[in-house]
């Protein structure tokens, strides 16, 4: 009787099919760290990485346009009070 051996699924990077569940042996990149679709190539590619790891389209900071608004909204908010409190 043999062992029920579970198949290599191919990484979800670079489609290899070597290596652990945990780490691919053709990329090695940790399968199971959180990713996301390239919005260019449509293919997973690790979070943590600035650019895709096939395409190479290098993906804009989520921050970019909230810092600027959250500065904006204190300068506003002491600027009001600052003239309220004036009257």
């Amino acid at each position: 009787m043999t062992p029920d051996i579970a198949p290599l699924l191919p990484c979800l990077f670079c489609g290899d099919c070597t290596g652990t569940p945990a780490r691919c042996g053709g990329c090695s990149r940790d399968q199971r760290a959180p990713r996301r679709m390239c919005p260019a190539c449509h293919k997973f590619t690790p979070s943590a990485e600035p650019s895709c790891c096939h395409c190479r389209r290098s993906f804009g900071s989520e921050l970019a346009w909230k810092v600027p608004l959250i500065v904006a909204m204190f300068v506003a908010a002491v600027t009001v009070s600052v003239l309220l409190r004036s009257i």
